[in-house]
């Protein structure tokens, strides 16, 4: 499977441990944004038990103002790209 861009947010680790998480070294809260075209990332994280719990209006669209003007205006599957979306998962 692949999709596009998803950071994953790990409280105190530098992008290793990953297998470890949720048992006390990183915190209990594992999270991860991903845009709002990105059906294929929404579908593999909430299987694994994530929740949406935000979504920030507008982000991709501030994003491509002020630091990325090469993000394109449509995303995946022809998707406007405009949104940033947060999942997270509790132990």
């Amino acid at each position: 499977m692949s999709f596009g861009p998803v950071r994953v947010m790990l409280p105190g680790a530098q992008g290793s441990g990953l297998s470890r998480l949720g048992h006390g070294d990183y915190g209990d809260r594992l999270w991860v944004i991903t845009t709002n075209d990105n059906v294929d990332a929404l579908r593999f994280y909430q299987r694994r038990g994530f929740c949406l719990v935000a979504v920030h209006r507008g982000a991709v669209d501030r994003s491509r103002a002020s630091l990325e003007p090469e993000i394109p205006p449509v995303g995946a599957y022809g998707i406007p790209l405009r949104d940033e979306i947060e999942l997270e998962r509790q132990p």
